[in-house]
């Protein structure tokens, strides 16, 4: 590594928000260079729910057809089986798609490095400072190595000890909120149909299951931690006996399967307000806000994130805005795409993870068939 090389924009995190926003920076013209911890492919906590704002991106950035080339399961339909068993169903009205993070990210990554940008991989951001207009990142890897960057976009998924680094509001909450995703395969779930994504409530929990890639089935679930002492996998068995229909789509091995499983989870998952920009620092993905995983859009939000974030970087690197211009302009972009969306994506967890609200909510969308559809609306870009 050459550490006397100054970047015009450096990129912390190589997931879809990291990535995609070093693949429109090279393609600007910028020297960017892209810092991940992790070598590629590696699982990481998703719901792997591809949704139609994201399937417009990648047609966009003419990334559609090597997209396809990895098998995507396509989804038409949505299905919400309540605890007591009652189930609401609509269609998406457009394809979605289940996909791997393995797959999905290190496709995205490949495809920044080959338009150019750079990529430090393994390694670690330890610290970040602002000295002379220019952003120093501390890293640590094999070697311990200094890289400096003009301009800086943190991507770093919902949480980090740079939290903490960058003096970030939420830093050190105990959120009690934890997600989890295993990776089941998909003959230990015959019945369960390939063109739909699942979403099962129990007490304190709620599981998302959709077909993926490679013969596998995703199972992600957000559980509220508070008052359950007892370990995520043992949560999810609970779901398992609470509710009947979760229990039918799996054959009689998976409790012990469970058990067998890699888990790949964060635990203190803020779902609260965070800063989009950070001492200048501008903030894609989950790392500039967290929006409820039944909502399935943190995929499309990651994407659309990253080409606000780099627009304002590339603007301001073309001097067409000033810093303070190029922040502001990212932070109106930013609320005016995001804001509604997770507000009613917020609104609707709070009721599913609430047991006493699932009745009430079974009957209104009885009575009223379209809430479903305006739910999936009201949850998309």
């Amino acid at each position: 590594m050459d550490t006397t090389q100054i970047f015009d924009a450096a990129v912390i995190g190589g997931g879809p928000a990291g990535s995609t926003s070093a693949l429109h920076l090279a393609r600007a013209g910028l020297n960017a260079a892209i810092i991940e911890k992790k070598i590629f492919p590696r699982e990481t906590l998703c719901g792997e729910f591809i949704s139609r704002e994201a399937v417009v991106i990648l047609q966009g950035l003419e990334l559609w057809d090597g997209f396809l080339t990895l098998c995507p399961n396509p989804i038409h339909s949505l299905k919400f089986i309540f605890k007591n068993g009652k189930t609401l169903k609509a269609p998406l009205f457009f394809t979605a798609y289940g996909l791997s993070r393995g797959a999905f990210d290190n496709f995205l990554l490949t495809q920044a490095v080959k338009e150019g940008a750079t990529c430090f991989q393994p390694m670690e951001v330890k610290d970040v400072k602002r000295l002379n207009g220019l952003f120093h990142l501390a890293l640590s890897g094999e070697s311990q190595e200094e890289l400096h960057a003009s301009h800086l976009i943190a991507a770093y998924g919902r949480q980090s000890p740079l939290d903490r680094v960058l003096n970030r509001n939420f830093a050190g909450i105990k959120s009690r909120i934890n997600g989890v995703k295993l990776h089941i395969p998909a003959k230990y779930a015959p019945g369960f149909p390939e063109d739909e994504i699942h979403i099962y409530a129990g007490s304190g929990i709620y599981c998302g299951v959709n077909r993926v890639d490679n013969g596998i089935i995703t199972v992600c679930f957000l559980e509220d931690r508070r008052g359950y002492e007892a370990s995520p996998k043992m949560h999810l068995k609970d779901l398992l006996i609470q509710n009947g229909s979760f229990k039918e789509i799996f054959s009689s091995e998976i409790f012990d399967l469970i058990d067998s499983l890699p888990v790949y989870g964060t635990g203190n998952i803020y779902f609260g307000r965070r800063n989009s920009v950070e001492h200048g620092v501008f903030m894609a993905g989950d790392t500039a806000r967290v929006i409820a995983p039944l909502a399935g859009d943190g995929i499309a939000m990651a994407l659309q994130s990253a080409g606000l974030a780099s627009e304002a970087l590339i603007k301001l690197h073309r001097k067409e805005l000033s810093v303070p211009h190029a922040e502001e302009f990212y932070r109106l972009m930013w609320k005016r795409t995001f804001s509604r969306r997770i507000r009613h994506a917020g609104l609707i967890q709070k009721a599913v993870l609430n047991s006493a609200l699932s009745l009430p909510a079974y009957a209104a969308g009885k009575m009223f068939p379209g809430i479903l559809q305006y739910l999936i609306n009201s949850t998309r870009g």
